[in-house]
């Protein structure tokens, strides 16, 4: 009897289950969208969902805001990044993929709108922390007028929503 090479059978059979596979996948991918769609995921696989519950925040006290503007006159900071990075800088030390992001809007009263998240912090309870800072332009620069923030925490460690609720 005659051996007969496989190798050809193999793989055309192989490449129709990858295909089969992948148009099933494709199916599935919309409906995980959809089910998905109030879902915000980033980079360090911190998933947020935003619709579970209200976003609430800590509202930081006056006594701080105050020495924060003291500060501001006396360095004569001209920056919004800047003043953000005096309250809330930069962390040296990270787990992972590490971010940093500040953003700015001008709000319709006039005032500016600062928003920095952070995520990948060094915390074992923490995934992330968000500040939203509100400012007024000055002749010499800003002052703060408010700021308030909230936090992120990692699976099992409390809430996994934008929350002002410590994590634990």
């Amino acid at each position: 009897m005659k051996k007969r090479n496989l190798k050809p059978i193999i793989i055309l059979i192989g490449f129709t289950m990858l295909f089969a596979c992948n148009q099933s996948k494709s199916k599935n991918e919309t409906t995980e969208i959809d089910i998905k769609a109030d879902t915000i995921e980033n980079n360090s696989d911190i998933e947020i969902n935003q619709n579970k519950t209200e976003e609430t925040f800590k509202q930081i006290n006056s006594k701080t805001v105050d020495k924060l503007n003291s500060e501001i006159d006396l360095k004569k900071i001209k920056s919004e990044e800047e003043i953000m990075a005096i309250y809330r800088p930069k962390s040296l030390e990270s787990e992972g993929d590490y971010q940093y992001n500040i953003t700015k809007k001008n709000t319709d009263s006039g005032t500016i709108e600062v928003t920095l998240i952070e995520t990948g912090i060094m915390d074992d309870s923490q995934a992330g922390q968000k500040v939203i800072m509100m400012l007024e332009k000055t002749k010499d620069g800003y002052t703060i007028l408010s700021i308030k923030e909230n936090y992120c925490c990692w699976k099992d460690r409390g809430h996994e929503n934008w929350n002002a609720e410590l994590c634990r």
